[in-house]
């Protein structure tokens, strides 16, 4: 084949270009509302050609009926909540029995430290005259049917006359100095009583020096309160007693 005749047989083989005609617009109807004009084969548009992903599939049918419990979930609930109240209840309950302790505790420094603030200023107790000590050695005011188990403790003394004393409107507090400020919720009928609603007792020394209190020996202290604690069984025992300051049982 010579070359002329391989070039005329180039030409005829060679794949003719595409004319391009001149470029055409196409307008697309969008509809007020959804519709199937985006899907093949719907009204309202032209066909699109779509990826088959994208192609309607059918929804599920929802209920509007909800499907309620069955007894057996029930059940596994009301116990889960069983065992979670079982486990808490005695936590919360030491936790609150604490706090009670730590606020008598509070109480019982307060009145102390506002009696002997008063003995400082005027140099005596605030006790009404012709209070006599007990066989004890100690001037006990408060009237505890449970700490008066204690020999040393018992009185027919009230505690009232020397909160009394404490008071900057007494005639017995001339300087009028505000010796003690109690919250109104330790006071239950006038009577400065514990988070379990018993009273107090406050003891002082009629003359400085060693105390032996049921059994206990302590000095240093020339004045102290005690309340009787929680309700318990060993309630009498003075383990179970809220001491002041300065008084370990």
């Amino acid at each position: 084949m010579t070359f002329h005749a391989y070039s005329e047989w180039r030409r005829v083989q060679r794949p003719r270009p595409t004319v391009l005609g001149p470029p055409q617009t196409f307008s697309l109807r969008v509809p007020s509302r959804p519709s199937r004009w985006m899907f093949p084969g719907g009204s309202g548009g032209p066909a699109l050609p779509l990826h088959p992903s994208c192609r309607e599939r059918p929804f599920p049918a929802f209920s509007h009926a909800s499907r309620g419990f069955t007894a057996a979930e029930m059940l596994t609930v009301i116990l889960i909540l069983s065992l979670l109240i079982t486990l808490l209840v005695p936590s919360v309950r030491l936790v609150q029995r604490r706090m009670e302790r730590n606020r008598a505790a509070a109480d019982a420094n307060a009145l102390v430290q506002a009696v002997m603030h008063y003995q400082q200023v005027y140099g005596e107790w605030p006790i009404p005259a012709g209070s006599s000590a007990n066989g004890s050695g100690f001037y006990v005011f408060g009237i505890n049917s449970i700490l008066t188990t204690a020999a040393c403790l018992r009185t027919t003394y009230d505690l009232s006359p020397v909160l009394r004393r404490l008071n900057p409107d007494s005639p017995d507090n001339p300087r009028q100095l505000s010796f003690l400020t109690l919250p109104t919720n330790t006071f239950d009928k006038g009577e400065f009583v514990d988070p379990w609603r018993a009273r107090y007792v406050l003891v002082m020394s009629a003359q400085n020096g060693m105390f032996d209190f049921a059994g206990i020996a302590f000095s240093n202290l020339s004045a102290f309160a005690i309340s009787s604690g929680p309700p318990m069984a060993n309630q009498s025992s003075p383990s179970n007693w809220v001491f002041s300051a300065g008084v370990r049982p």
